[in-house]
């Protein structure tokens, strides 16, 4: 079967993923520092569960370092978006 073939031109990539980000239901005033609060416990969460699955499965520790050297980085800068969110809310 052959592929369709789109003119990069003719798509709106910012706006397709504006309308993705949207959560059906949304408030028209979204709680961000709570929301940024929760995406980081979630982030950390996995981060801790990354460094557990290392120690439990030692052939998995060198994957699992990669792994959490790539989230933290992620998790730093939603620490420090937090940061920015809580100063904004004042």
């Amino acid at each position: 079967m052959a592929m369709k073939t789109v003119n990069p031109e003719d798509v709106d990539t910012i706006g397709d993923a504006a309308e993705y980000a949207k959560a059906s239901g949304m408030p028209d005033s979204p709680d961000h520092v709570a929301n940024l609060e929760s995406l980081l416990a979630n982030m950390v969460t996995k981060r801790r569960a990354l460094a557990l699955d290392a120690i439990a499965y030692p052939i998995a520790y060198a994957g699992r370092s990669l792994d959490i050297a790539k989230i933290q980085p992620v998790i730093e800068a939603l620490e420090r978006a937090l940061a920015d969110e809580r100063r904004r809310a004042q």
